[in-house]
């Protein structure tokens, strides 16, 4: 089998599996995952950071998102580009004024706002189905985050349950790794594919 087949196999069993967490589950879950991310030394150092909007299965960090305004750090989430089809991180500043459902009915600040380059950010956290022993996200598919970290040499930081981290797939070229993921449980290094 190749690695695109294993990652479909993959990616269907994570589904699954997200599609059982109770709603209740979920949101202690990522009240947990808050805290561990906002108790980091390089979350509390950053000055500049992309988080992201949850999907309905995913891990939610919006109460980190209002923290960090509310401490003066410059935050961005991901906004659809129409002119390149694919994403580009844009700050946001207001969470009322900026945001509006984008692409996939997601919420990610509008055309309005401004576009964050990728060296200006000390760290970008997010989510993904699931992540090998080695760092890498097993995404959704679209290959979106990959391509939009492709030239981003800082940190990088994937979020999920302790169940979606070490799962057995390759990785591909094209895969960005993640140096960390954090869990409701706590921070975990990445071994990297060194």
């Amino acid at each position: 089998m190749n690695p695109a087949e294993i990652k479909a196999q993959w990616r269907r069993r994570m589904r699954e599996r997200l599609r059982q967490v109770p709603a209740a589950e979920r949101a202690r879950a990522s009240a947990a995952l808050v805290e561990v991310l906002a108790a980091q030394p390089l979350w509390q150092a950053a000055k500049t950071v992309l988080l992201y909007s949850a999907l309905p299965d995913e891990l939610e960090v919006s109460a980190l998102l209002a923290a960090a305004l509310a401490q003066g750090k410059r935050v961005g989430l991901p906004a659809f580009d129409v002119a390149t089809g694919g994403y580009k991180p844009r700050e946001v500043r207001d969470l009322g004024r900026d945001l509006a459902p984008g692409r996939y009915g997601i919420l990610e600040p509008g055309p309005e706002t401004v576009e964050i380059s990728l060296k200006l950010l000390d760290l970008v956290v997010v989510p993904a189905l699931g992540f090998n022993q080695d760092g890498v996200r097993l995404g959704r598919g679209a290959g979106y985050y990959d391509r939009m970290l492709a030239g981003f040499a800082g940190q990088k930081w994937g979020v999920g349950y302790a169940w979606q981290v070490g799962l057995d797939f390759p990785g591909e070229p094209q895969d960005v790794a993640m140096e960390a993921v954090a869990t409701p449980s706590g921070l975990q290094p990445m071994h990297g594919r060194g």
